[in-house]
């Protein structure tokens, strides 16, 4: 799994170079970052950390999370097949709820 989190030592009055914003696997991340982010959903930020023996506050907030592929991802004719047949799917439910609609029901004697 890739984490990617934004986390702010410094921010009102202090140059954007002081903010950083990675992307990480867990295993790159400090422990207590880890376990942190590992509370928030995407979106969500902390205020729960510091630096500098409590002299420090970091914003921390978790971008959102990606997993890891393992291996090869598929090929680019997998993935034009599968859109494809995702189309045909679509365009048959489509149909199929279209002579639904239209259909006329008679009950013979």
């Amino acid at each position: 799994m890739l984490i990617i989190v934004g986390k702010c030592f410094f921010a009102k009055g202090e140059p954007p170079e002081v903010l950083e914003r990675g992307s990480y696997a867990p295993d790159e991340l400090p422990q207590d970052i880890a376990i942190e982010l590992a509370k928030l959903d995407p979106g969500e930020v902390s205020t729960t950390l510091t630096r500098s023996n409590g002299q420090t506050l970091v914003f921390l907030m978790l971008c959102g999370r990606t997993p890891a592929l393992e291996g090869e991802g598929p090929s680019a004719e997998q993935l034009t097949n599968l859109i494809r047949n995702r189309r045909l799917d679509s365009f048959a439910e489509g149909y199929l709820a279209q002579l639904r609609a239209e259909a006329r029901i008679v009950e013979l004697e």
